[in-house]
């Protein structure tokens, strides 16, 4: 999730993106996908043995405007991942930090509208299905009598995001 801790930043091959980038060109994907790496090598280098789908501080600050957005099914699928991973290794005791950028920065409701397919790594769509459709976060706030806003909207992604990782941690 969400990191604000370590060096990185002046390796930051992202610093060469500028906004006209396209996130569906291979080498800007590249590039996405190099940061990444670097981003995870930084959390691990801090003392964390794992460390997947890292947003290197606020998502506004990215240089591409499409990817100034929340993504919390591609952030569940990281830690999904790690508890998949935990449980089949079975060797105890286990600490996952999820650092979810909600409640921080653009409006959920914009995000949500917003291609789940783009992520910090380009277009994936291996995290589409870790939690339940986004088009169906309206439907459920107006079946609940709720209006949709950024924070009623945050907050059931939010809420689908902790549900998933527990219905995960439940199966094992």
């Amino acid at each position: 999730g969400k990191w604000h801790v370590g060096e990185v930043s002046d390796r930051d091959t992202l610093s060469d993106l500028s906004p006209e980038s396209d996130p569906a060109d291979p080498e800007v994907e590249a590039k996405l996908r190099a940061a990444q790496s670097r981003h995870c090598d930084e959390v691990r280098r801090c003392g964390f043995d794992y460390a997947s789908h890292i947003h290197w501080g606020n998502v506004e600050t990215r240089p591409i405007p499409a990817l100034r957005v929340h993504n919390l099914d591609w952030l569940a699928k990281g830690a999904l991942n790690f508890l998949r991973e935990s449980h089949a290794k079975k060797d105890g005791p286990f600490f996952l930090c999820v650092a979810p950028t909600t409640f921080h920065g653009p409006h959920h409701v914009a995000s949500l509208e917003a291609d789940p397919r783009l992520t910090e790594t380009g277009f994936d769509n291996g995290h589409l299905g870790c939690l339940p459709p986004r088009h169906t976060i309206r439907e459920r706030l107006a079946a609940a009598g709720l209006p949709v806003n950024h924070k009623t909207a945050g907050g059931l992604w939010m809420d689908d995001l902790v549900g998933a990782l527990l219905a995960q941690l439940e199966a094992t």
